[in-house]
């Protein structure tokens, strides 16, 4: 699993990605990558779209605040949460969340669980589970930009990937933000 950290993530430039992507074409065996959810203290659910076309400025990681759907670069819907990538490649997907509500939402996702663990090693996956906190500002889409890598001599056929989407008040925000301040330096 890639993983950065940080404090709260919000809009967020986009970068080019050195990675190449999956073409229509590829002909290896395909992996299964499942992907689910599940929700504590969270109004909104978390979305999974195929990356389109003019999705190469946004790098794996990349997470941010638009105004609608319409102003990403989504391709289908994936409303199965299952996404074939071919062995040894890479797929680029979006998780988005809508707020159209008219207060700003706090969130964290728990780190995921992927079964079968055992057959796991070797694949990447730049995802949004590592401890930060995301926010989606009030009737605004918040994304993030999902890379999936298969490892080319995978043992299985499909991995399920399991995450927990967390709300989180204000108030908690806001006290992680000062004690992470302190834990790394920053006035």
């Amino acid at each position: 699993m890639a993983m950065t950290f940080g404090s709260v993530a919000g809009a967020a430039e986009p970068m080019p990605s050195p990675t190449r992507e999956i073409s229509e074409s590829a002909s290896a065996p395909q992996l299964q990558f499942k992907f689910s959810w599940t929700y504590s203290g969270s109004p909104f659910q978390v979305r999974l779209f195929e990356a389109g076309a003019g999705s190469a400025n946004y790098a794996p990681g990349t997470n941010g605040t638009k105004a609608s759907l319409r102003a990403l670069p989504l391709g289908t819907e994936i409303t199965t949460g299952q996404v074939a990538v071919p062995r040894g490649q890479y797929r680029k997907l979006f998780f988005v969340v809508e707020n159209p509500s008219d207060r700003q939402f706090h969130f964290f996702v728990s780190p995921h669980e992927v079964r079968p663990v055992e057959k796991s090693v070797g694949h990447r996956i730049d995802c949004l589970c590592f401890g930060q906190n995301y926010f989606a500002r009030p009737k605004s889409v918040w994304y993030r930009v999902l890379g999936i890598h298969a490892q080319p001599g995978a043992p299985v056929d499909v991995f399920e990937i399991s995450h927990k989407v967390v709300g989180v008040d204000h108030q908690r925000v806001r006290s992680v933000i000062e004690a992470e301040r302190g834990w790394n330096g920053r006035p």
